[in-house]
């Protein structure tokens, strides 16, 4: 059997077509359309980029999305006090502040709403994931889950993860640590390696899942046969785009693995979409009920 290659394009698309139709039936029961607001502080071009990038998908899935970009001279407080200003306001459903800024930018998420804090990164939605409660999780950990599970349901016709060894190689806040709970709580037995991890090659050789997300390309290069792989390091080599993974060393031993670039990153923007509509959905619940 060839290696499955994990197509993130296709199925990123599928992702954004259910958000679209529940996104639909929201608008429907509310009487207009949900509404983003990206926070950005500053002219930075590469900003420029990934915020206009957000707006355009959610503006295509038929949502209301805006930039509020406040000038760079802006001081911690007048931020804070702008991000307090769109969480109580019931026309906004999701919140984004764009990083990096200049300012502290965890005292800014603080201010945001948890239930339109669509970024996953304030403390009550990290305590959930811990928790396993409901809340908004980070979106490129979110992707992954869910490129591991469509890689499982097609090699073994099942989703359950449950008892599999999962090497994560990365340990930052935004991947790495959110990815390994996701995957403790989907009852995964989970080795997270990282800089100061000793004799790598042996834990990634044991490994039926590895999400690697260093930054250093090639890096992984020893896996499990039939593994599934999911490279999320995105490395700029003589204008080259390569993964952590050794991509061409590992193929012929793999069960299945994401490609770089297509694999992880439109994911994420799928996933940011979901968190949206999700966080609409958080918002309805709370009325209805708020001691929830």
């Amino acid at each position: 059997m060839s290696t499955l290659i994990l197509d993130g394009k296709k199925i990123a698309n599928d992702v954004l077509q259910s958000v679209q139709a529940e996104g639909d039936e929201l608008a429907k029961k509310t009487g207009r359309a949900i509404s983003l607001v990206v926070i950005s502080v500053g002219e930075r071009e590469d900003s420029k980029k990934y915020i206009n990038s957000k707006l355009k998908k959610a503006q295509l899935l038929g949502f209301s999305a805006r930039n509020v970009c406040l000038n760079e001279n802006t001081t911690q407080i007048e931020l804070e006090n702008t991000i307090q200003a769109l969480s109580i306001d019931n026309e906004v459903d999701g919140i984004i502040l764009q990083l990096p800024i200049a300012l502290d930018s965890n005292r800014a998420i603080e201010k945001i709403d948890p239930k339109k804090d669509i970024d996953g990164l304030h403390p009550k939605n990290q305590v959930a994931l811990i928790s396993r409660k409901d809340g908004l999780f980070p979106c490129t950990p979110l992707g992954i889950i869910h490129l591991i599970k469509e890689a499982r349901s097609i090699l073994v016709n099942s989703s359950d993860l449950s008892a599999l060894n999962v090497v994560v190689v990365g340990r930052s806040e935004l991947v790495g640590r959110p990815v390994a709970q996701m995957l403790i709580n989907e009852n995964c037995t989970v080795t997270v390696c990282h800089s100061k991890t000793n004799n790598l090659n042996l834990h990634t050789k044991s490994a039926d899942i590895l999400v690697s997300a260093t930054g250093f390309a090639g890096l992984v290069s020893e896996v499990k046969e039939g593994a599934i792989l999911i490279d999320v390091g995105l490395n700029y080599d003589s204008k080259v785009v390569r993964g952590d993974i050794d991509f061409n060393a590992v193929l012929p031993i793999c069960a299945a693995i994401t490609p770089v670039p297509g694999g992880v990153g439109p994911m994420t923007v799928a996933m940011l979409m979901k968190n949206l509509v999700k966080a609409k959905s958080l918002q309805l619940a709370y009325a209805h009920n708020p001691l929830k």
